[in-house]
């Protein structure tokens, strides 16, 4: 038989058996590794030893890593059992706060997106319920990064997408796996980052105008839109307009998406349940936090710029203020050692790219412009390496995938055949497995032994009654999170963060400040006739000085010692009326 009877006899060729390959066999694989390892992390289950000296394999991680996400869960809650509709403005819950007759809620979209949730639970006192659902929700979140991830990689056209969405966790590290673990709505913000990003790429306006919508009703950082588009605006004057247009059409063009964000973020504050609050919050959010986290340098400036106006700030002599550890400054060995490829891929790629004589193209200028301005921002503000890790990623896998397709590589693969396969292969092996590592290590290091230092003291105020709609004065902001997970009955003075207090009432909050600071020698008057407290939940490590003065008002009969840890770390007393005090 001659070849073309042979070919013309032959039937059709078979479709590819590699079914591995298609995208949503690898967006379904990712999902599932992201989804168990992330429910690993929240439960970290390990061989734990009995009474009896037997071992059980139980879960290692009781709690939910970090603190917020126990005021978010319950905040879902009172949502959906609609206490929250019921107060209004008046978020009784922080009586000095700025909530306190002006609520927004901040992260509004994702405690809507927490309340199916909350269904695991049976009752405000459901603890296990509540810790449940919150772990199920952040899993889920989680696994919507990792795809979305994925998508925008392939969006981008980095071949091998579902090998660098996996990177994610080498290029992060071990603060990243926690961070990504948190109950909290960065998550929800960093998704939408990644998407703005490719809109951005693509100038889809519509898009763009949705996206910053929703931005605006889940969190308030949609400016990063703004700020992402101003970085790409100016790295475009910069390297030149795109291909058949000019500098004046691309800057025109960026103008009308600059627009379209503006409207949308119009557009969510319109929607959002407290429009105008909302807009008064970012302020506090973005502007008021960054002066006081940085009183030597951006605090001047924005006290210069209010005089500007006529409007008199101090931020610079302002009050000391204890905030959150994740708005410090990252110090340059934990970004060397912690995060080598976020800290050092801006270095090697374009030196990788000159040793072959690669010029990148476009799009790898504009995406490593803006995983650099993140390093920056993580370098500044350790909260930003949420967003590093995976704009860096992307950044990495365009640049690699460009840099694989050179005709320098293809030439060194000629001549290199076996070591040219094996390079990639062996890279993405030791990535996997450093992930993993990293991933496991993250887990066990952070994995959250208790519910709370704080957790009996809580407990106490929800199991008695004669306690409920009181106020407790307490003298750790961030115990509030912990106190109104559990007791959701009694209202505090501030939480989530101790500007909203300053804000609010400068005056009392220096009391507060120097009260708790073993300050003042006069402890209890201002507690009870200034702040109008029930209880006070006060630590030793506070004070010893004030925690000592509460125990001598104790024994004179002023307090009454309602409980106290085992350690005397912290103890809860009630405020006695002065018609009930003794001479």
């Amino acid at each position: 038989m001659t070849d073309v009877a042979i070919e013309q006899n032959a039937g059709p060729v078979p479709p590819s058996s590699r079914w591995w390959t298609r995208p949503w066999v690898q967006a379904a694989v990712l999902a599932i590794v992201a989804f168990v390892g992330m429910m690993q992390y929240q439960y970290v289950p390990g061989f734990v030893e009995m009474s009896d000296g037997s071992s059980e394999l139980r879960s290692t991680s009781v709690g939910l890593p970090g603190a917020d996400g126990y005021y978010h869960i319950k905040m879902a809650w009172l949502y959906r059992t609609g206490e929250i509709g019921e107060a209004g403005e008046n978020f009784h819950w922080t009586r000095e706060s700025t909530w306190n007759g002006a609520f927004s809620d901040k992260d509004y979209l994702f405690h809507v997106y927490l309340m199916p949730f909350t269904f695991f639970a049976d009752d405000a006192g459901d603890v296990q319920g509540l810790l449940y659902g919150a772990k199920l929700g952040v899993a889920l979140l989680g696994v919507m990064l990792v795809l979305t991830l994925f998508t925008v990689l392939r969006r981008f056209e980095v071949k091998q997408a579902w090998l660098f969405t996996l990177c994610l966790v080498a290029v992060g590290g071990t603060y990243f796996v926690f961070r990504l673990n948190l109950c909290r709505s960065y998550l929800i913000s960093v998704i939408l980052a990644l998407i703005g990003w490719t809109l951005l790429a693509r100038r889809q306006r519509i898009g763009l105008l949705i996206l910053a919508t929703v931005y605006t009703l889940a969190y308030t950082a949609s400016h990063l839109l703004i700020a992402m588009l101003l970085v790409r605006a100016v790295m475009e004057l910069v390297i030149g307009p795109r291909e058949g247009s000019t500098r004046r059409a691309d800057l025109k063009s960026n103008a009308i998406l600059g627009a379209c964000i503006v409207g949308g973020i119009a557009l969510g504050c319109l929607l959002h349940p407290q429009s105008w609050n909302l807009v008064k919050l970012w302020w506090i959010q973005n502007v008021v936090v960054l002066a006081l986290s940085h009183k030597d340098s951006v605090a001047p400036v924005i006290d210069n710029i209010a005089a500007i106006f006529g409007h008199q700030t101090d931020y610079a002599n302002s009050v000391d203020i204890a905030l959150g550890r994740e708005l410090n400054p990252t110090d340059g060995p934990a970004a060397i050692f912690g995060t080598p490829l976020i800290f050092f891929s801006p270095m090697l790629l374009p030196l990788a790219a000159a040793m072959v004589g690669w010029r990148p193209k476009r799009e790898a200028v504009l995406t490593a412009t803006i995983a650099v301005v993140w390093l920056v921002g993580y370098m500044v503000n350790g909260r930003f390496l949420e967003y590093a890790a995976p704009f860096m990623t992307l950044a990495i896998g365009i640049w690699l995938t460009e840099l694989l397709s050179t005709q320098q590589y293809r030439q060194w693969m000629e001549r290199r055949p076996v070591a040219s396969r094996a390079l990639p292969i062996s890279a993405g092996v030791v990535a996997v497995i450093a992930g993993a590592s990293i991933w496991v290590g993250a887990a066990i290091s952070y994995r959250a032994r208790d519910r709370g230092d704080i957790e009996l003291a809580a407990r106490y105020l929800h199991d008695n009654k004669e306690t409920h709609g009181k106020l407790v004065w307490h003298d750790r902001w961030d115990d509030f999170t912990e106190l109104m997970f559990f007791a959701s009955e009694c209202d505090y003075l501030a939480g989530l963060d101790p500007t909203y207090f300053l804000v609010h009432d400068e005056k009392k909050y220096e009391d507060w400040w120097e009260i708790k600071r073993g300050k003042r020698r006069e402890v209890l008057a201002p507690i009870r006739d200034d702040f109008k407290a029930d209880y006070i939940l006060a630590h030793r490590g506070s004070s010893e000085y004030f925690y000592n003065r509460l125990n001598e008002e104790a024994r004179a009969g002023h307090l009454k010692l309602l409980i106290r840890a085992e350690d005397d770390a912290w103890s809860l007393y009630e405020v006695l009326p002065k018609e009930d005090l003794g001479p």
